[in-house]
């Protein structure tokens, strides 16, 4: 079994998670969310005069911001449980 496949173990995940880089990279998922919500309730998203350009960018958003919280909200056991599925 290559490093790769191998799943981290619980004490990994939590020294993995209180890493300066993770915990940097964590802020900076938390700057993108802001700043994108920020832009939505600004209207910065409402594309004048092309509804569909419009629901697109929205869509294209909403699908960001999902990743965005899917991260930050990511625990050890939604991990493994996301990858003993494969």
């Amino acid at each position: 079994m290559s490093q790769l496949d191998r799943l981290p173990h619980e004490g990994e995940w939590k020294e993995w998670l209180e890493h300066p880089t993770t915990l940097a990279v964590h802020r900076l998922l938390r700057q993108w969310k802001a700043e994108a919500q920020g832009a939505w309730a600004a209207g910065r998203f409402q594309l004048d005069g092309d509804p569909v350009q419009t629901t697109n960018m929205n869509a294209k958003v909403l699908g960001n911001l999902g990743t965005i919280e899917a991260v930050l909200d990511m625990t050890y056991e939604s991990l493994v449980g996301e990858l003993s599925e494969e």
